[in-house]
């Protein structure tokens, strides 16, 4: 009888032995899938993101290479005492009298408020997905390049033909600029001579930290 009892015992201990082994094994197993998981999860996060760091570079790439050839057709500060001599050159060259030449300052060329609102929302995504870091878009989007204009109000004399000469050596220049507002009046008393207003721009990128400086 007592070694019935005991045979029974010990069968039970088994038992619970055994159960208690499963459930450690399992709980094991549940674990180390999770931790399978999370790395399985790492690992794409990181392919991906290797991904996304070679096209950031390509873009960049591109960007650099537009940029210099871009800036080709601008003008630098530097730039714009040469070009006000060659306007005054032009003039002679076409017979047309240069009777006054007024520059402003370089103002940054409005875009749409939702083309700014993008860039803005942009260089935020950007700059918190970069190591971690918070900072203030608006901050960095001062530092971004912007294109800027520099308007020059002209007043010249002069023939149509001379004043048609003149204005195809400026549109033959180098670097990029406009002409607007154009006016042209008539003295009775001076003709043909002809008086002709308008405003010329030229163009170049700055950063709109540089432009509240101006």
């Amino acid at each position: 009888m007592e070694s019935r009892v005991l045979k029974n015992l010990v069968i039970f201990l088994c038992v619970v032995a055994v159960m208690g082994t499963g459930a450690l094994l399992y709980k094991n197993y549940t674990d180390y899938l999770q931790v399978q998981n999370t790395y399985d999860q790492a690992k794409q996060d990181l392919e991906k993101l290797k991904i996304d760091i070679e096209t950031t570079k390509r873009l960049l790439d591109k960007y650099e290479k537009e940029k210099q050839e871009f800036s080709k057709l601008l003008f630098s500060e530097r730039d714009v005492p040469a070009f006000l001599d060659s306007i005054s050159k032009f003039a002679a060259l076409a017979d047309v009298h240069l009777t006054n030449m007024k520059t402003k300052y370089f103002q940054q060329v409005v875009v749409p408020q939702n083309t700014a609102r993008a860039l803005a929302g942009t260089l935020g995504n950007r700059y918190r997905s970069t190591n971690n870091q918070q900072t203030d878009p608006q901050q960095d989007l001062q530092r971004v390049l912007t294109l800027s204009a520099m308007p020059i109000d002209i007043q010249v004399k002069g023939e149509f033909a001379a004043l048609l000469k003149f204005f195809n050596q400026l549109e033959a220049y180098k670097q990029l600029l406009s002409v607007s507002a154009i006016e042209i009046k008539s003295n009775y008393n001076d003709y043909p001579t002809l008086s002709c207003n308008f405003t010329l721009k030229i163009y170049s990128l700055m950063t709109l930290e540089e432009l509240k400086r101006k």
